[in-house]
């Protein structure tokens, strides 16, 4: 009996989860329909595209692509370009393309240093440990 309460309060928590990642992609997708600066757009995109990618990697490349284009056309849109690159490497890692994931997580990286973000530094140091032990190297 406490087999299944256990099974079920797991489940129901998964549930609970991917209800309330439904929700703030739906709550995204309404901001964006209301930004008008760039910056706050790409942000948006490189937001939703992190969301997707545990549901669906083809929408992932979507909205990351569309955040670097438009922080491409930022005057200075080098963090809005770190955010939508970490999400590139999110997708190229989950797509079996570990060289580019680390080209891009690298470029990110290098990115959130040099602005001082070290909350963005600390997670993308993070996701480097999870790239490397993916591919067995976690002795790196």
């Amino acid at each position: 009996m406490k087999y299944w309460i256990v099974v079920i309060l797991i489940f129901s928590c998964g549930l609970n989860a991917a209800h309330a990642q439904l929700h703030e992609i739906a709550r995204l997708k309404i901001l964006l329909e209301g930004a008008s600066q760039e910056k706050e757009k790409a942000d948006l995109y490189a937001r939703l595209g992190m969301l997707y990618t545990n549901r669906n990697l083809d929408s992932t490349y979507y909205y990351a692509s569309k955040s670097l284009q438009l922080a491409g056309a930022i005057d200075d849109g080098r963090v809005s370009r770190a955010k939508a690159l970490n999400v590139l490497a999110f997708y190229h890692m989950e797509k079996g393309q570990a060289l580019l994931a680390y080209r891009f997580v690298n470029e990110a990286l290098s990115i959130f240093q040099q602005a001082g973000m070290k909350e963005q530094v600390c997670e993308l140091t993070m996701n480097l440990g999870v790239m490397l032990l993916k591919e067995g190297k976690i002795d790196q």
